[in-house]
């Protein structure tokens, strides 16, 4: 599996907006989470080569781009839009 742009866009535009949240990886529930945590990222395990692909392609800045911090809003309203749009704008 190549991890590349193309495969994170084309993930993460499947995922529905109530899917995503901010601040951790996953809610109690398992149901919302983040863009790593859509990756398989939780707390207290190990990470994953799909998140770590991610990270990688970023430069580490998903997070903050999916948390909404101020340099990154512009990218869109919601976590989804944010990431999305974020990673377009590196192809």
């Amino acid at each position: 599996m190549e991890y590349n742009l193309d495969y994170f866009i084309n993930k993460f535009e499947k995922i529905p907006e109530k899917l995503w949240l901010c601040g951790q990886f996953s809610d109690e529930y398992g149901e919302q989470r983040c863009a790593l945590g859509h990756c398989g990222f939780r707390v207290g395990k190990e990470k994953t080569l799909e998140g770590d692909s991610l990270l990688n392609l970023t430069n580490l800045n998903i997070a903050k781009v999916n948390d909404g911090y101020e340099n990154y809003l512009h990218y869109g309203s919601t976590p989804k839009q944010r990431v999305v749009n974020y990673l377009k704008s590196l192809r």
